[in-house]
């Protein structure tokens, strides 16, 4: 993941009607991911 992808999935989850911390907390996996591959 990158960035963008992390925004893009971000908006797309609060825009799907989630709320925020799921939204949030999903989104952290994602983070986590993209965090990983920039080490």
């Amino acid at each position: 993941y990158n960035l963008k992808n992390f925004k893009t999935a971000l908006n797309h989850a609060l825009n799907g009607g989630h709320g925020f911390a799921m939204a949030a907390r999903d989104c952290t996996k994602k983070f986590s991911l993209f965090d990983e591959q920039c080490e």
